[in-house]
């Protein structure tokens, strides 16, 4: 247990990867270490490489090329969301399922520990770094380029997302949370893939219609079940959530409501979506892209498509 006087203690390890809990204190120590380092990091790397994306797309696809200003933009930020993606999603993956860093069982075979919100890892620590130099990134590009850049309602989704991230970083606190709240990003490769093929002229190929089928699965889970298990476990432990810091317990109170009601919104447009697919109602030729004026197919050859209505307008 902590007393007021408390610093910052690290717990014997048996390896890095498997550790336990931090002690939350007042002091920052290695904590602030990990999450700053990590942070820093994460900005670097995902910066470096939105601006070697033009430069790696042009050398394996002829489609990046045939793109307009907004669309290079938008498939360059692409590329540092699927790497983020499967990066915390395999993080999350390993906190959660395999190791028991945040296991009620492992309240009751090692009491010292402190309850599952209130622990954190050195792992953990450096898995929310890893998220909040990338949202950083993500949401600057998406304030830059609004509102053709994914709109009010990805703007929202990641202030919320980013808000919780850094929060749980800096106190230490909800770790567990936030790492199931960032574990829907499993969702991210299918819809990125999804609008590639797209641009591709790929929407009458075998490809589009699997990734259509994986994006409504992993939606399904990832954003839908998941986060109902996420509101029984809150039910579950309100006791615990009740003795977080309440910076800390207003956030988990709002913010996984407000995402599920955007991941609901965003899933029926899926639905609709796989269900036109399924039954051969979309044109193959129908641009759900329309700031794209021409591309290139899967033979290279060139196709041209008039500005629609809302180009027109943006």
């Amino acid at each position: 247990m902590l007393t007021p006087h408390s610093s910052w203690t690290l717990q014997p390890l048996t390896s890095w990867a498997g550790a336990h809990t931090i002690a939350i204190t007042s002091t920052w120590g290695p904590q602030a270490w990990t999450l700053g380092s990590t942070g820093a990091s994460s900005v670097l790397v995902f910066f470096v490489l939105f601006k070697l994306s033009p430069y790696l797309s042009n050398a394996s696809t002829r489609t990046y090329s045939s793109l307009g200003p907004r669309d290079k933009i938008d498939w360059d930020s692409r590329v540092s969301s699927t790497l983020h993606a499967f990066a915390i999603s395999a993080l999350a993956a390993y906190l959660i399922v395999w190791s028991d860093s945040f296991s009620d069982k492992s309240s009751i075979s090692e009491p010292w520990k402190d309850p599952p919100l209130k622990r954190h890892t050195q792992v953990s620590s450096a898995a929310l770094g890893l998220s909040v130099g990338y949202f950083m990134l993500d949401i600057t590009l998406i304030i830059r380029h609004f509102p053709w850049m994914g709109g009010p309602e990805m703007l929202i989704h990641h202030i919320a997302a980013f808000m919780s991230v850094a929060l749980a970083s800096f106190t230490g606190q909800a770790h567990l949370y936030t790492l199931l709240l960032l574990s829907t990003e499993l969702t991210t490769p299918f819809v990125n893939a999804r609008w590639v093929f797209d641009q591709m002229g790929w929407r009458s190929a075998r490809i589009y219609t699997v990734n259509g089928v994986c994006l409504f699965a992993s939606w399904l889970f990832a954003r839908i079940v998941l986060f109902l298990w996420f509101f029984k476990h809150m039910w579950e432990h309100r006791s615990d959530i009740a003795e977080l810091r309440t910076h800390v317990m207003v956030l988990i109170l709002t913010v996984p409501p407000l995402l599920f009601v955007l991941n609901v919104f965003w899933f029926g447009k899926i639905v609709r979506g796989l269900i036109k697919l399924l039954t051969g109602q979309l044109a193959k030729n129908e641009d759900l892209s329309p700031r794209i004026i021409n591309f290139t197919d899967a033979a290279g050859r060139n196709h041209f498509k008039p500005v629609s209505a809302q180009s027109k307008q943006a």
